[in-house]
């Protein structure tokens, strides 16, 4: 399969999932009337997105990356109704990440739409104070749906949308542990054959200064629990734009968002074969 025909199918579903989660509303942004209505204005400033689902015939991409969809990233709005937006999505296990913008527009319900350039549509509903969103994908031949929340500092009122890209996080961001809840499906060649199936996982991960980290977990794969508690380590890098990528001494590779001020991430596991949504939030 070509790598641009992979490119393209990210941008056209995983970055569109992204496009759910760019809705930021900034201090110094028009406010609400009483009644609580919303406008563009409302969605302006940075967001780390957590989509999961699944792909159908029907979309407009190769048919062996149909199936199981999982999608982490973050988008940015400048409050005028246009987003500029990043992700890394898994699409039946094969996994990609690109960049893509669009356009958005904000209903005085806080219901809002938004488009890609490429034609893909979402759904969704502003919520918790504007520190949260719910969102939908309303292409066809999809099912997949996400949440959003808001990460630090809203962006000055004029900023043009190029130059948006604050500073925003360190390593010292994250510190001490965080529980975390994984989902998804995991195959060859991340697992044997005869292990591949759904998966599901609990435990926690402790973040250390040195960049470095220790994961405890208990996993249920296709069914068959670890016979053991799981204690991984590996090392850990935070970007400026608040994207974090893990690498397990054991082989294992994580791409994600963190949220929330360091309280809370959303990773997608990026090893061929899985198709695997992690969220986390500290203790």
């Amino acid at each position: 399969m070509k790598l641009a025909t992979i490119s393209r199918s990210l941008v056209a579903l995983g970055l569109a999932c992204a496009a759910y989660a760019g809705h930021a509303h900034a201090e110094d942004a028009a406010p609400p009337s009483r009644d609580g209505a919303c406008n563009n204005a409302d969605l302006r400033g940075t967001y780390g997105f957590t989509a999961r689902g699944i792909t159908l015939d029907g979309v407009p991409i190769p048919p062996t990356l149909l199936g199981p969809f999982a999608s982490t990233g973050s988008a940015t709005y400048d409050g005028e109704g246009h987003v500029s937006l990043a992700a890394t999505a898994s699409f039946n296990g094969v996994v990609q990440s690109a960049a893509a913008s669009g356009t958005y527009e904000v209903g005085p319900d806080c219901i809002y739409t938004s488009s890609l350039s490429n034609g893909t549509t979402f759904r969704g509903v502003i919520a918790n104070n504007r520190q949260e969103l719910f969102i939908l994908q309303t292409s066809p031949a999809t099912v997949i749906a996400g949440t959003a929340q808001k990460l630090n500092a809203a962006l000055p009122r004029a900023a043009d949308l190029a130059a948006v890209r604050p500073a925003r996080c360190t390593d010292r961001t994250l510190r001490g542990t965080y529980a975390f809840i994984a989902e998804g499906f995991a195959g060859p060649p991340t697992l044997p054959p005869e292990a591949a199936g759904p998966l599901a996982g609990v435990g926690t991960v402790a973040y250390d200064a040195d960049g470095s980290f220790l994961l405890t977990a208990q996993r249920s794969v296709n069914g068959a629990l670890d016979p053991t508690l799981l204690a991984l380590r590996g090392q850990y890098e935070v970007q400026r734009d608040c994207s974090i990528e893990m690498q397990f001494d054991v082989g294992f590779n994580f791409s994600g968002a963190i949220t929330n001020g360091g309280k809370e991430i959303g990773f997608v596991e990026t090893d061929p074969g899985t198709t695997l949504l992690v969220k986390a939030k500290r203790l």
